[in-house]
Order: C-alpha cells, then sequence, then structure tokens
C-alpha cells in the first residue's frame, strides 16, 4: 500500500494550545491529498473540543497526559485503557508530531504498519517513533508539520486552521460581548515560569480603563483566585472557569 493510499491515519499531537491549532493543517493535507482517508487524532484530555467534530478528523482519542494523572497510580489502569483502545482504529500510517516519550506511547499502542516522528526529542520516541523526520531549526511549527505528513506520502498543503466552531458557541460569545469592544486579559498559564506578575497586569489594566477601554477576563476554572485579586484593584468583567476553548477562539 502506498501511503497516500492509506486508509487510516493517526495524528498524535497531545498539546498545547497554539502546537494543536498550527498542526490543524496537517489533518487538512491528509484529507486534501487522500479524500477518502480516515483520519484520527490523540490529544490530552483537556484540549480535546480543539478537534472533536472538525470536519477534516473522524476520531478523536482524549488521553490523560498532564503530569498530575501520571503521578496518580488510580490513573495508571485508566490511562492504560485508554492507551490500547487507539489500536481499535488499526491505523495504516501513524505520524507523531509532538516527538516526546509520552506522544511516543499513544503511537506505539496504535499498531500503526508505518510509523513517523517528527523531531524525536528523547530515547523513548527515537525507540519507539519508528521513521524520525528531521526539519531545519529556521522552518517554521506550520511547516514543519507538514513536512512530517509529507514524508508520511500526503503530498498536498492545505494552510486551513478552521476549529469546530458552531452556531451555540458563536450564540455565547455574542451574550457575553454584546456590541463588542471589550479588551480581553488572560492572567493564567501553563507554566508557572511563564506567568507574567499580577501587579504588572494591574498595572496594564489600570491605564487601559483610563482611557475607556472595557475589560474581560478570560480563563480556566483554576485561576479564578488570580481574577478575584485583579479584580479588586482594576475595574472589569470576568468570565474565567464560564468559557470553553472553543468560546475564547470565537
Amino acid at each position: 500500500m502506498r501511503a497516500c493510499d492509506a486508509e487510516r491515519v493517526l495524528i498524535v499531537r497531545l498539546s498545547a494550545i497554539g502546537d494543536v491549532v498550527m498542526a490543524l493543517p496537517a489533518a487538512a493535507s491528509i484529507k486534501a491529498s487522500n479524500p477518502g482517508a480516515q483520519t484520527a487524532w490523540v490529544i490530552d484530555h483537556r484540549l480535546r473540543e480543539l478537534v472533536i467534530g472538525h470536519r477534516c478528523i473522524d476520531r478523536v482519542f482524549a488521553v490523560f497526559t498532564d503530569r498530575k494523572a501520571r503521578r496518580n497510580p488510580a490513573r495508571w489502569r485508566v490511562i492504560l485503557r485508554q492507551l490500547r483502545r487507539i489500536a481499535e482504529f488499526s491505523p495504516d500510517v501513524g505520524i507523531d508530531l509532538h516527538g516526546h516519550a509520552k506522544s511516543a506511547l499513544p503511537l506505539y499502542f496504535s499498531k500503526a504498519k508505518r510509523k513517523l516522528t517528527l523531531e524525536p526529542k528523547d530515547a523513548l520516541s527515537r525507540v519507539l517513533g519508528g521513521r524520525a523526520v528531521r526539519v531545519a531549526a529556521s522552518v517554521h511549527r506550520v511547516d514543519a508539520y507538514l513536512e512530517a505528513v509529507r514524508e508520511a506520502g500526503f503530498p498536498f498543503r492545505r494552510y486551513s486552521f478552521d476549529l469546530p466552531i458552531n452556531d451555540a458557541i458563536r450564540g455565547s460569545v455574542q451574550r457575553w460581548l454584546g456590541d463588542g469592544g471589550w479588551i480581553t486579559i488572560h492572567l493564567g498559564g501553563t507554566h508557572r515560569k511563564k506567568l507574567w506578575p499580577l501587579d504588572r497586569f494591574v498595572e496594564v489594566g489600570r491605564q487601559l480603563v483610563e482611557r475607556g477601554e472595557r475589560l474581560l477576563l478570560v480563563g480556566g476554572a483554576e485561576e479564578r483566585c488570580w481574577a478575584e485579586r485583579f479584580l479588586e484593584r482594576v475595574e472589569a468583567r470576568s468570565v474565567v472557569g464560564e468559557t470553553g476553548l472553543l468560546e475564547l477562539a470565537e
């Protein structure tokens, strides 16, 4: 079987939000190269809404990959069951766009007939990842993902970043924003080292309010304490913990 004739293609890109969005053209390019192909995506369970219902993705496998889950022995059986379930898809080709040990495991458990890994970064991904795909450091991430797809045999490039946003999501955003004109502020982040000090957000927020701008705080439920501290010092509206990723994108 030629790769471009593959009936089932598995993409592994677990996180983060920006990387998942930048990898969406990989799914679109597979469909453009072989419209009859069935495409599945393995993703961190917290980000699954970015790909569920996507027009170029036929099946989604959401798995626990965060450190908190991996360190909890009670979750190990669940994680193993999630990994084993991927084999039900029976992929002809598996493409790991993450290149870490935590993405090599889903690729391995998929039992894909052909495996490719974009820039394997550790020993396990090099051992389990099949053929390594290398790109120059100067290549943009989007093009790096598409190069891995091309190496798998899907040559047509489709730069599509569509998200599965439906009318219900658009309606929710409209109710929150009304006539628009808001400046959104996201106080939190995944990695503590990347967090901006709250005092700096407060200073920027105060200057924006003085200019007559309306501020809208967004973020996950775990960031509500940050939002409360910000609201004590700056006039703003908060929907922290009330929105999903697709509402934020819209």
